[in-house]
């Protein structure tokens, strides 16, 4: 296992697509840190659906479903290979069942907390406009690494994901801040990346100067990473009473059950949400609620006994 995981890792990083699940940091995060310990003595051959639910057993203890299902789904893709380079006959992955998704709602940011993440940003010049700009796009972390000044059109504001997940073109109007964002870049002529090095090289992972960031904003904290970004981006529009279709539209999902995770809402929005339909009801109570009578308008009963008084008084 462990000789034909090198060929493997050396095929995806050769990869041209490197915005998929198959990115070469992807790959060597779990086919090296998890995955070869635990096969790479095995034969291919030898490896079994068993051992395979074995190591999710294992695995179960420390880290979460998505987790695991995203390794289960690199070791299934690097059997697929060793089949299509006739190395092995058969995929034990085929027999495997992936783990049920856990739900759990997003975390996303205040806009206080934007606001101190981006103060914290300004002491590094290139980070600063890859936040912006995915706050008010939404894009995957790829999606922004990946984006090329080809991407956009500056005359309508319109930025196309060309490179996305699905595998479909999207188009995100840009937003005022978006498109300040990308117009005040300046471009290297040595790449046709938006965010590059000085040598015109894309960058490949933000993560040491995003997550120094966050700890500078004080939100260096459980659950909090570069998706916070996408998910405040969705999270506000829901909020804001964008509809869900148009969310998933922007998001780029293929399904809107991926969606509907969005259309969690703070407290607060709850409690305003159900505020909304009182005067409604307030209203149709008014409405058929019986009018009290008329201050000028006697009972029959008072004009009864105002008569019976006036002949008593009359008779004395």
């Amino acid at each position: 296992f462990k000789d034909f995981a090198k060929v493997y890792i050396e095929y995806c990083e050769n990869k041209t697509r490197i915005n998929k699940v198959w990115s070469r940091d992807i790959y060597q995060k779990n086919v090296l840190k998890h995955l070869l310990p635990v096969f790479g003595d095995f034969l291919l051959s030898d490896i079994s659906p068993e051992d395979v639910e074995k190591y999710i057993t294992v695995r179960k203890s420390k880290v979460s479903n998505r987790t695991i299902n995203l390794e289960l789904t690199v070791l299934k893709h690097l059997f697929n290979m060793a089949i299509k380079w006739r190395k092995l006959s058969e995929n034990p992955m085929d027999n495997v069942s992936k783990l049920p998704k856990q739900e759990r709602i997003p975390r996303f940011f205040t806009r206080e907390e934007i606001e101190r993440l981006y103060e914290a940003c300004r002491r590094n010049e290139h980070l600063l406009p890859i936040v912006k700009l995915t706050v008010n796009t939404g894009l995957r972390k790829s999606e922004v690494l990946d984006l090329k000044w080809d991407d956009i059109d500056f005359e309508n504001r319109v930025l196309y994901v060309k490179r996305s997940k699905s595998g479909k073109v999207r188009e995100i109007p840009l937003n005022r801040v978006a498109f300040e964002t990308l117009s005040g870049i300046e471009r290297n002529p040595k790449s046709d990346f938006v965010f590059c090095d000085k040598n015109g090289e894309r960058y490949f992972s933000v993560r040491h100067s995003y997550n120094k960031a966050l700890e500078q904003a004080g939100l260096k904290k459980k659950g909090v990473n570069f998706h916070t970004l996408r998910h405040t981006f969705a999270s506000q529009l829901i909020m804001k009473g964008v509809d869900i279709v148009t969310v998933r539209d922007l998001l780029g999902h293929s399904d809107i059950k991926t969606t509907m995770i969005y259309t969690h809402l703070t407290p607060r929005h709850k409690r305003l949400a159900v505020e909304v339909i009182v005067p409604i009801f307030e209203e149709n109570q008014r409405a058929t609620a019986p009018k009290p009578p008329s201050r000028d308008i006697l009972r029959q009963d008072q004009i009864d006994n105002g008569v019976k008084m006036f002949i008593i008084k009359g008779n004395s």
